[in-house]
């Protein structure tokens, strides 16, 4: 807080005057004048790419063939759940394409290890 004494009227006491800013004021412009007032809009937003899918249930349908492959299968399904979620479109897709190849190598190779264990069952008690 300060004090101002004016010095050309000596019947002034000393005026306490607080440090605050005035206001600026206000300049008037015609283009600013005839300007309408702004209209609120409602924006809606939305992801620019659609969700990838997650191939959740081919990889718990994978467990039945070749358990390592459809566990990779079922981890990569989740990080793409979780990329969905977070609007993270590159990584939801590479780990959808890989959540799918891991659980179609799964199938198949268990496929093929199914069928060659039968294969061998059936040679060895037909002699």
């Amino acid at each position: 807080m300060t004090s101002v004494i004016d010095t050309r009227n000596p019947k002034s006491q000393a005026t306490p005057q607080h440090n605050q800013m005035q206001p600026p004021s206000p300049v008037t412009s015609p283009v600013l004048e005839k300007q309408p007032p702004k209209q609120i809009c409602p924006v809606i937003v939305m992801p620019l790419h659609p969700p990838q899918r997650d191939f959740f249930f081919l990889s718990i349908f994978s467990f039945l063939f070749f358990i390592p492959l459809a566990i990779a299968a079922v981890l990569f399904s989740l990080k793409t759940r979780d990329a969905n979620i977070l609007g993270d479109h590159r990584k939801a897709e590479r780990s959808s394409r890989m959540a799918l190849g891991f659980a179609i190598s799964s199938i198949v190779l268990g496929s093929i290890i199914i069928i060659c264990y039968v294969t061998i069952q059936v040679w060895t008690h037909k002699g």
